[in-house]
């Protein structure tokens, strides 16, 4: 198999009338806004990729390099790997019609690769790894960016997970809150649409869907766009997810591991990097119906994807809408009862649309822009007494979110390889939401909150060799930026504003190769990464971060991280309304105190809050064994050691004065200057039957947040894929993944260390997912057997376990490749979810109609859904 440089594919290009197309970057791609700007930037004819054509294979089951080269032999279509990449590996036969990119998803499945497609380059790599020869060759250079490294072409030592869309397929998800919710590494708690009241640190204010690795809490998972950050949802520092219409993704990749030195601040329990179609070539329209045997959730969605590709460029523009119905208590046998008029999820409806695209300027420099819209309006109810109507008494809640992005960057390809990017974004996420309180029929209370966020940001960075090593180029990255974020609040009156400046560096080092013949070294790399953030209000933060590739022998592969990451304080934990209460002393818990003695109790924001702070490490073990081809098995333990968590830290404030635990969040006796600073610090609300007299108040309990709690995270992530043929060429993937987590949480110093992992409300001990994939031809067959452990409720004495769930999802997929016209192009596919129809168990109910009588941050009301999805290519 031939490489060609990008000059003499151009001339190929054009004696070919077109026929075969140039190359072209990956990077950073457009979204919704920046349609018009691709329309005037498509100065070249439109022509039909080669990558749409179908015609038919025949190639026998052999080695999977063996086969790549055959399809790209047949296809016109250039095919970029390492030996190290396919060593040991087989392809399975391949017999029908396809397209080419198609051909080598076929070949791959299974196998535990990768690949990156792009015009006439499809480049292959390792699901954690980027290849190493690849990267040295010009073409593909300039094209492999994975998430855990800024430097292209370089191995990252975290773990990655990367789920692509012919797996989301395969698995008959339906968006992307179904993906998030098979990944064993996410906890469904936090801000997510199915959160019911009552959850703690859950919350569902706006019905977004929102990463949280680890259960560290959504604003400690930095989630990116195509490498790109955009607006927070809502109050919390989250990322919403479901704004990206379903269709747009072409995978996601997931680093489990702490990244700030690499990504900045929130990348403490990881980074999740949601990657668009870089372009697309024709039209494709989809439509899937769904909905629960037990009643509601009846959803529709309908999309739109078209694009095309030239060459020197290409776009993708994606729409979606989507309807769902809500699910009450009454529809659920286990919530019926106690409440029966209880929105246990909500009932949503969006908008979304994208657009992506890039464009070669000149043989150099490369321009792309990316653009996001959403639109997402959501409703539920919440009836507080046993007349189980909110209208009687009871609480409505609806949000409308609307939300943008546009991203676009220059690339500069520049001597010696090097490359230099200029990026910006700017983002907006505008979350109104709105509460209507009933009583008796009568609408008694209105509150109307914009939760509106405002992101920005602008940067350069550049990266190439420096020099070479027996194991290869040494490699850096370099790079300074801007980024700011503004927040407003409408209810407390927030307008709050937060401009970080920062700088990073990030070097490879490839020490040793397979062809340096040292005994039991086949493979060294040593990587290592510092960023540096400034406030500009505040000290700034140094995150390192080291990392070790070791690889004695061949398919047998150890990595190993060291590093620290942080997280800045949100703008609402700066600055919501600092409220300072007066309470009697008997109420907070004190005795033995003069007649008419009080308390002043604070609660709310603090604006010196200083940055959440982490020590974190993880050592993965990889195996591929030449003896089982087709068989790859991975492990990783991390661990996270949390410290100067926000919190507010006085959980039981009626024991207040009672309890030791929080004798050092008090001050007793306090001076009058003391009472007068934090009388002019907040706003003060007086409980007693008395005036306030300063003379009488004994003590003064800080409960606003605080920079007080330390967590502990630690476990072992496993995973492993097994690919084989069947006497009739078709093939069988074999899939594990699961996660075990310990977490420990202390909210101060004196307050005892409780668990938090296998607690109610909180990630449970452990989450797996299996799952088996039977492909022959066009034809998928797929089940898949998820479990999440039980957890425990510690708020009732004594303590009730509840019980875990295991579900059974199972689904078939059909393209038809042959026939009449109106069928060619067609894809039909049938899901079923919770085949059996497992509920949740049961837990107390704290307040008896207003709360979900089941764990609502792990477990589904969902039941069984049936779903029904049909696509075309036209």
């Amino acid at each position: 198999m031939r490489r060609y440089p990008p000059q003499t594919l151009a001339k190929m290009a054009r004696s070919r009338r077109g026929k075969i197309m140039g190359f072209v970057r990956d990077g950073v791609r457009i979204r919704l806004l920046a349609a018009a700007a691709i329309t005037a930037l498509a100065i070249a004819t439109p022509v039909r990729a080669q990558e749409g054509q179908r015609r038919e294979y025949n190639v026998e089951a052999q080695n999977l390099g063996d086969a790549l080269r055959t399809v790209s032999r047949l296809s016109g279509r250039e095919v970029i790997f390492t030996a190290e990449a396919v060593e040991g590996k087989n392809a399975p036969r391949l017999r029908g019609t396809y397209t080419p990119d198609d051909a080598v998803r076929a070949l791959l499945e299974g196998s535990g690769l990768t690949a990156e497609f792009r015009k006439d380059v499809v480049l292959i790599r390792g699901r954690s790894e980027a290849p190493g020869e690849v990267a040295n060759d010009p073409a593909a250079q300039s094209e492999i960016l994975v998430t855990g490294s800024r430097i292209r072409g370089a191995q990252s030592a975290s773990p990655v997970i990367s789920i692509s869309r012919d797996e989301i397929e395969s698995a008959g998800q339906r968006n992307i809150t179904d993906v998030l919710a098979a990944i064993p590494q996410n906890f469904t708690g936090g801000q997510n649409p199915g959160v019911g009241q009552g959850v703690g640190g859950s919350n569902n204010t706006s019905s977004a869907t929102s990463f949280n690795l680890r259960g560290a809490g959504p604003d400690a998972t930095l989630t990116l766009l195509n490498g790109h950050r955009i607006a927070y949802n809502a109050q919390y520092q989250a990322i919403d997810v479901s704004s990206i219409p379903f269709s747009a993704i072409e995978r996601i990749e997931i680093v489990p591991d702490g990244s700030s030195a690499l990504y900045g601040s929130d990348a403490v329990a990881g980074v999740a990097n949601v990657i668009l179609r870089p372009d697309y070539d024709g039209l494709l329209t989809d439509v899937k119906l769904s909905g629960s045997t037990d009643g509601g959730a009846e959803t529709q969605q309908y999309g739109v994807l078209a694009g095309a590709t030239w060459a020197s460029g290409g776009f993708m523009v994606a729409y979606e809408f989507e309807r769902s119905t809500a699910i009450y208590g009454r529809d659920r046998s286990y919530a019926k009862a106690p409440s029966p008029g209880l929105t246990l999820y909500p009932s949503l409806k969006h908008h979304n649309a994208a657009v992506s695209g890039h464009l070669s300027i000149t043989s150099n420099l490369n321009f792309r822009v990316d653009g996001l819209y959403n639109k997402r309006w959501s409703d539920r109810y919440s009836p507080v007494d046993s007349r189980a109507d909110y209208l009687l008494n009871g609480i409505h809640i609806a949000t409308d979110t609307e939300a943008f992005a546009i991203a676009p960057s220059l690339e500069l390809k520049m001597p010696n390889r090097w490359q230099a990017t200029l990026s910006g974004s700017y983002a907006q996420d505008h979350s109104r939401f709105n509460q209507e309180q009933f009583l008796n029929g009568s609408l008694r209370a209105g509150t109307y909150i914009c939760y509106c966020n405002t992101a920005g940001t602008v940067e350069i960075n550049a990266d190439g060799p420096l020099f070479t090593l027996p194991g290869g180029d040494a490699k850096v990255a370099i790079g300074a930026g801007y980024r700011a974020n503004h927040f407003q609040e409408t209810r407390q009156k927030i307008h709050a504003s937060q401009e970080i400046s920062y700088g990073f560096g990030e070097l490879s080092l490839p020490l040793i190769a397979p062809d340096v013949g040292i005994p039991l070294v086949r493979r060294l790399t040593v990587t290592a990464a510092v960023r540096f953030e400034k406030p500009s209000q505040g000290d700034g933060v140094a995150t390192p971060k080291l990392g070790l590739v070791y690889s004695p022998t061949s398919g047998f592969e150890v990595r190993g991280t060291w590093g620290r990451s942080f997280r800045t304080p949100t703008l609402f934990q700066q600055y919501q309304s600092k409220v300072v209460a007066l309470f009697t002393a008997a109420s907070r818990g004190g005795s033995n105190y003069p007649s008419g003695s009080t308390v002043l109790l604070l609660q709310g924001g603090s604006p010196d809050l200083k940055p959440e702070k982490a020590s974190t490490w993880s050592t993965s073990v990889a195996l591929d064994p030449s003896w089982l081809p087709g068989l790859h098995l991975e492990a990783t333990y991390f661990d996270i050691d949390y410290s100067s968590r926000i919190v507010a830290p006085v959980g039981q404030a009626a024991r207040a004065l009672s309890n030791p635990a929080y004798a050092d969040l008090i001050t007793f006796s306090p001076s009058a200057s003391d009472i007068a600073d934090v009388l002019a610090g907040g706003t003060p609300v007086n409980t007693t039957p008395t005036p306030f007299d300063p003379s009488k108040v004994v003590a003064i309990i800080h409960n606003q947040n605080l920079n007080v709690a330390s967590q502990t995270l630690s476990g072992v992530d496993v995973s492993g894929t097994y690919r084989f043929s069947l006497a009739d060429d078709s093939t069988v993937t074999l899939s594990l993944a699961g996660s075990y987590l310990d977490s420990k949480r202390r909210l101060s110093a004196l307050q005892p260390e409780l668990p938090l992992a296998g607690v109610v409300f909180n990630p449970p001990h452990l989450r797996a997912r299996a799952g088996a994939v039977w492909r022959a031809g066009p034809s998928t067959l797929a089940a898949y057997a998820n479990y999440i452990s039980g957890v425990e409720d510690t708020r009732v004495v004594p303590t009730n376990r509840v019980e875990g769930m295991t579900t059974v999802d199972i689904s078939g997929r059909h393209s038809f490749t042959r026939g009449p016209r109106l069928l060619r192009g067609l894809t039909v596919s049938v899901t079923i979810q919770n085949l059996f129809n497992v509920k949740p168990d049961t837990i107390v109910q704290q307040s008896l109609v207003a709360e979900s009588p089941y764990d609502s941050t792990n477990y589904s009301p969902l039941g069984r859904v049936v779903a029904f999805s049909l696509s075309k290519s036209w």
